[in-house]
């Protein structure tokens, strides 16, 4: 999954590198509720990793609405 801020519209943009589905979480409330866009689904178990420096870094994993493809928040690492 690939997240970034748009400036233009004033919210943030998941999307799904594999069948490009994307979902808009706007800033402002109107907007917001007003979206039709599904959510990306928050799983429960997590991605453990390994840093250079022998740390563990938990990375949760979601999964996409649209293809039910499970994937990691790329813009994260």
């Amino acid at each position: 999954m690939r997240t970034f801020y748009d400036s233009n519209n004033c919210c943030t943009v998941y999307m799904c590198p594999h069948c490009n589905y994307t979902y808009h979480e706007y800033s402002d409330y109107d907007k917001q509720s007003s979206n039709n866009e599904e959510p990306f689904i928050q799983m429960c178990e997590v991605l453990l990793t390994e840093t250079g420096n022998g740390r563990i870094t938990r990375l949760p994993q979601y999964a996409c609405p649209s293809c039910g493809i499970l994937q990691i928040d790329t813009s994260d690492i």
